[in-house]
């Protein structure tokens, strides 16, 4: 191999290697310029938004969805929504319906109240290690 030879082998590999570079450096600003559209898309995106960052809104927004109609106890009862406080038109029967229904939600809240007066105490498992307890006890 002669001089000339490795030199132009060494051009041509360079060449090939400036190519590459520029391949890459083109990409790279494709990339940049991607990235760049992305920013301004989330920067519009974010400034958009009608409310403030950081704040509560001043005027609370209803639930779209209803309120909750049925109440469902423990025992499997259904507990149907109670009406709102009687006027002073209603007549004596309407008051004396609440009157029973509030008579009857009382007495499920006492129910309530004796079964969980009858519950159990609570599991205490036995202790891992009684040798060492009963020289306590020993020592007492």
């Amino acid at each position: 191999m002669t001089m000339v030879s490795m030199m132009e082998g060494l051009l041509v590999t360079q060449q090939q290697q400036n190519e590459m570079i520029k391949q890459l450096t083109s990409r790279m600003n494709q990339l940049a310029t991607h990235n760049k559209i992305l920013e301004n898309q989330i920067a519009q995106q974010a400034g958009s938004s009608s409310e403030a960052a950081g704040k509560l809104p001043s005027q609370l927004e209803m639930n779209p969805k209803e309120y909750c109609k049925v109440v469902t106890l423990r025992s499997g009862r259904i507990l149907e929504q109670l009406e709102e406080k009687p006027t002073e038109e209603t007549s004596d029967k309407s008051k004396s319906q609440v009157e029973k229904k509030e008579e009857e939600v009382k007495k499920d809240q006492e129910e309530e109240a004796r079964k969980k007066k009858k519950l159990r105490e609570p599991y205490q498992p036995p202790l891992p290690f009684p040798q060492r307890f009963q020289k306590a006890k020993l020592d007492k």
